[in-house]
């Protein structure tokens, strides 16, 4: 084996590793970013709107109109606190068309915890990984990543 061919082998295990074991470092830090952002905030809370959900009087229209404004609000708690009773209302729905519009709404509020965001951050780096270890995919790698990157 050639110094050059030694130097290559050793640098794509030794780059690797190295890759890996920094992009494990970002990811517990973004983890803890997305979880300190979207964590649950007392103070968020829509007492009156809260009350409302309590009361089981909402038509699955009224869920999706709420849903509609915390999201635009960008109150993540109140989001997953009308989804959550969305989803117990389409639970308790004898209307198939109620339930599945109920379904819709608690759908709405799946994202609202930053777990998209770190499934996008997961897809992306394993997307690197591979992209990495296979040269055919050098040139794709705006193909196939680019769009993800830019809707973060």
């Amino acid at each position: 084996m050639t110094q050059a061919a030694f130097l290559y082998d050793k640098f794509r295990r030794d780059g690797f590793y190295g890759y890996r074991k920094r992009m494990d470092e970002v990811r517990k830090e973004f983890v803890a970013a997305v979880e300190s952002h979207f964590t649950a905030d007392p103070a968020a809370l829509d007492m009156a709107t809260l009350e409302l959900l309590k009361s089981g009087i909402l038509s699955a229209a009224e869920y999706n109109r709420l849903m509609d404004k915390a999201i635009n609000d960008n109150n993540h708690t109140m989001a997953r606190m009308i989804g959550q009773h969305a989803k117990a209302a389409a639970e308790n729905a004898i209307d198939r068309d109620t339930a599945t519009a109920l379904r819709s709404v608690s759908y709405k509020s799946n994202g609202m915890n930053g777990s998209n965001y770190v499934e996008a951050f997961d897809f992306v780096t394993g997307l690197y990984d591979r992209c990495s270890r296979n040269p055919a995919l050098y040139s794709q790698w705006d193909e196939l990543a680019g769009e993800v990157i830019e809707k973060f």
